[in-house]
């Protein structure tokens, strides 16, 4: 990459050797690319999901894996520094104290507060948590 960035400099006109010194770079990209995308292609054909092992995964956080979820819905209110530092401590707890993370948020009263009830009932359902996927598959679709 630097000495394609290095080749977009040019003298007025642009001499010869300039654009005949890009092609190798260009060519290597491409032939990079290639590589990157025949590996994701392996990858991928040998993909298995085992949802009952997704699942169970998911549990052994006791719930902390969403605690970004939890984060966006209260930093608003708080701001991200601070919802990032008692989210933080409601997660040691919560690890700490095997607990489910809900529970531990429940019983904090500086975040309870900031979360309804049902909304605080969602947190450990990866079903209601994709983040922008939805977008990223209707984007793809439309293509």
């Amino acid at each position: 990459m630097a000495a394609y960035l290095a080749g977009t400099v040019q003298e007025h006109e642009r001499a010869a050797g300039g654009w005949q010194a890009e092609w190798p770079v260009v060519a290597g990209a491409i032939a990079t690319t290639g590589s990157a995308l025949s590996a994701i292609a392996g990858a991928v054909e040998g993909l298995a999901v085992y949802p009952e092992r997704m699942r169970a995964n998911l549990e052994a956080t006791q719930g902390v894996i969403f605690a970004e979820k939890v984060r966006m819905m209260v930093q608003a209110a708080i701001g991200r520094e601070a919802a990032e530092q008692l989210l933080a401590e409601a997660s040691r707890e919560a690890l700490a104290s095997a607990r489910p993370f809900r529970e531990v948020l429940r019983a904090r009263p500086e975040i309870a507060s900031l979360l309804t009830a049902e909304q605080i009932d969602s947190i450990g359902r990866a079903e209601d948590y994709l983040g922008v996927a939805e977008e990223f598959r209707k984007r793809l679709l439309e293509e």
